[in-house]
């Protein structure tokens, strides 16, 4: 392609230069084979975002309960008893 660079401001190739080359594809087996990989991976990336959006709802809904209701047995008043005892 840079051998069939034409101009002097902006270099380019023809229409004509870039139908008339060729270009070598492997057998439509192959073709097919790769793209059954190819789908694979984008299945599994899928999945895996699916399973980081539903961590992070899990997440989010963990930290809002903490944040609401503290830890459980945290907030009695015989727990903020024995923690002042330990202090």
């Amino acid at each position: 392609m840079q051998r069939r660079q034409r101009g002097t401001t902006i270099q380019g190739v023809t229409r004509e230069d870039v139908t008339s080359l060729s270009i070598l594809l492997p057998p439509l087996p192959e073709q097919r084979a790769i793209v059954a990989v190819l789908d694979s991976i984008d299945v599994a990336i899928e999945r895996t975002e699916a399973i980081i959006a539903t961590t992070e709802q899990l997440r989010d809904s963990l930290l809002h309960e903490l944040l609401t209701h503290g830890i459980p047995g945290w907030h009695s008043e015989e727990s903020l008893r024995s923690l002042s005892r330990r202090t």
